[in-house]
Protein backbone atom coordinates (compact mmCIF):
# COMPACT_ATOMS: atom_id res chain seq x y z
CA UNK A 1 0.00 0.00 0.00
CA UNK A 2 2.75 2.73 0.93
CA UNK A 3 4.74 1.91 -2.16
CA UNK A 4 2.06 1.91 -4.69
CA UNK A 5 -0.22 4.69 -3.04
CA UNK A 6 2.94 6.91 -1.33
CA UNK A 7 1.02 6.57 1.96
CA UNK A 8 1.84 5.97 5.59
CA UNK A 9 -0.61 3.35 7.13
CA UNK A 10 -1.11 4.25 10.86
CA UNK A 11 0.45 1.59 13.44
CA UNK A 12 0.36 0.46 17.03
CA UNK A 13 3.07 2.07 19.36
CA UNK A 14 4.59 -1.32 18.41
CA UNK A 15 5.23 -0.72 14.85
CA UNK A 16 2.39 -2.90 13.69
CA UNK A 17 -0.09 -1.99 11.06
CA UNK A 18 -3.77 -1.23 12.76
CA UNK A 19 -6.69 -2.89 11.13
CA UNK A 20 -9.80 -1.33 11.75
CA UNK A 21 -13.01 -3.29 12.23
CA UNK A 22 -15.30 -1.87 8.71
CA UNK A 23 -18.39 -3.30 11.64
CA UNK A 24 -18.51 -0.08 13.75
CA UNK A 25 -17.58 2.74 11.33
CA UNK A 26 -19.43 6.09 11.43
CA UNK A 27 -19.36 8.12 8.17
CA UNK A 28 -20.84 11.84 8.15
CA UNK A 29 -22.66 12.68 4.92
CA UNK A 30 -19.48 14.33 3.72
CA UNK A 31 -17.43 11.65 4.90
CA UNK A 32 -19.44 8.89 2.86
CA UNK A 33 -19.56 10.83 -0.15
CA UNK A 34 -15.75 11.23 -0.10
CA UNK A 35 -15.15 7.62 0.40
CA UNK A 36 -17.71 6.82 -2.70
CA UNK A 37 -15.76 9.05 -4.94
CA UNK A 38 -12.28 8.38 -3.33
CA UNK A 39 -11.83 4.83 -2.51
CA UNK A 40 -9.97 2.87 -4.56
CA UNK A 41 -12.83 0.00 -6.02
CA UNK A 42 -12.54 -3.03 -3.63
CA UNK A 43 -11.84 -5.49 -6.52
CA UNK A 44 -8.77 -3.36 -7.94
CA UNK A 45 -7.67 -3.61 -4.45
CA UNK A 46 -7.93 -7.34 -3.49
CA UNK A 47 -6.55 -7.65 -6.97
CA UNK A 48 -3.14 -5.30 -6.55
CA UNK A 49 -3.05 -7.22 -2.85
CA UNK A 50 -2.96 -10.97 -4.54
CA UNK A 51 -0.37 -9.91 -6.70
CA UNK A 52 2.10 -8.81 -3.20
CA UNK A 53 1.51 -12.50 -2.73
CA UNK A 54 0.26 -11.02 1.01
CA UNK A 55 -1.58 -13.41 2.81
CA UNK A 56 -5.58 -13.76 2.23
CA UNK A 57 -6.10 -11.79 5.53
CA UNK A 58 -5.14 -9.21 3.52
CA UNK A 59 -7.86 -8.59 0.83
CA UNK A 60 -10.46 -8.61 3.68
CA UNK A 61 -12.75 -5.46 3.97
CA UNK A 62 -11.11 -4.21 7.24
CA UNK A 63 -7.29 -4.18 5.75
CA UNK A 64 -9.12 -2.18 2.67
CA UNK A 65 -11.03 0.34 4.72
CA UNK A 66 -7.63 1.05 6.47
CA UNK A 67 -5.79 1.18 3.49
CA UNK A 68 -8.40 3.55 1.93
CA UNK A 69 -8.60 6.08 4.76
CA UNK A 70 -5.24 6.96 3.93
CA UNK A 71 -4.98 6.56 -0.15
CA UNK A 72 -8.29 8.78 -0.08
CA UNK A 73 -6.97 11.39 2.31
CA UNK A 74 -9.40 11.05 4.60
CA UNK A 75 -10.16 12.86 7.69
CA UNK A 76 -11.06 10.35 10.25
CA UNK A 77 -11.03 9.71 14.05
CA UNK A 78 -10.66 6.49 15.57
CA UNK A 79 -13.16 5.32 18.09
CA UNK A 80 -11.60 4.23 21.31
CA UNK A 81 -11.42 -0.03 21.81
CA UNK A 82 -14.86 0.34 23.94
CA UNK A 83 -16.79 0.20 20.62
CA UNK A 84 -14.27 -3.11 19.26
CA UNK A 85 -15.19 -5.59 22.54
CA UNK A 86 -16.12 -8.94 21.09
CA UNK A 87 -16.98 -12.70 22.88
CA UNK A 88 -15.38 -15.44 20.59
CA UNK A 89 -17.21 -18.79 21.51
CA UNK A 90 -15.93 -21.73 19.52
CA UNK A 91 -15.01 -25.82 19.78
CA UNK A 92 -11.66 -25.77 20.54
CA UNK A 93 -11.86 -29.81 20.05
CA UNK A 94 -15.04 -30.53 17.84
CA UNK A 95 -14.46 -34.03 17.91
CA UNK A 96 -14.46 -33.81 21.86
CA UNK A 97 -17.07 -30.61 22.28
CA UNK A 98 -14.95 -28.94 24.01
CA UNK A 99 -15.32 -25.02 24.33
CA UNK A 100 -13.26 -22.23 24.13
CA UNK A 101 -14.53 -18.60 25.11
CA UNK A 102 -12.59 -15.04 24.54
CA UNK A 103 -14.36 -12.22 26.15
CA UNK A 104 -12.51 -9.13 26.15
CA UNK A 105 -15.47 -7.00 27.86
CA UNK A 106 -14.61 -4.46 30.57
CA UNK A 107 -15.88 -0.97 32.40
CA UNK A 108 -14.95 0.72 29.00
CA UNK A 109 -17.01 -1.44 26.71
CA UNK A 110 -20.11 0.25 24.70
CA UNK A 111 -20.45 -2.06 21.67
CA UNK A 112 -20.44 -6.37 21.98
CA UNK A 113 -19.01 -8.54 18.69
CA UNK A 114 -20.41 -11.75 19.29
CA UNK A 115 -18.97 -14.22 16.72
CA UNK A 116 -20.33 -18.12 17.52
CA UNK A 117 -20.08 -20.70 15.61
CA UNK A 118 -24.32 -21.72 15.66
CA UNK A 119 -25.39 -18.29 17.17
CA UNK A 120 -28.33 -18.58 13.88
CA UNK A 121 -29.53 -21.22 16.10
CA UNK A 122 -29.84 -19.71 19.81
CA UNK A 123 -32.76 -17.54 20.56
CA UNK A 124 -33.29 -14.12 21.83
CA UNK A 125 -33.00 -14.91 25.65
CA UNK A 126 -29.87 -16.89 24.91
CA UNK A 127 -28.05 -14.18 22.78
CA UNK A 128 -29.16 -11.89 25.40
CA UNK A 129 -27.23 -13.61 28.19
CA UNK A 130 -24.09 -14.27 26.19
CA UNK A 131 -24.15 -10.44 25.25
CA UNK A 132 -25.02 -8.98 29.00
CA UNK A 133 -23.67 -11.51 31.67
CA UNK A 134 -20.37 -13.13 32.65
CA UNK A 135 -19.87 -16.54 31.24
CA UNK A 136 -20.91 -18.33 34.27
CA UNK A 137 -24.15 -17.30 33.73
CA UNK A 138 -25.14 -17.84 30.13
CA UNK A 139 -25.72 -21.63 31.17
CA UNK A 140 -25.16 -23.02 27.62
Amino acid sequence: MEAKWKVKLPRTEEGLLKVYNSGVVLYSNKGLQAARKKFVPFLDYVNYVRTQKCGSFYTSDQNYLHAMLKVASMDYVELDNGWNHYIHYYYEDPAKKILKTNDSRNQSTKFVHIQLRCADDFDADKLWRITNSPIEEWKL
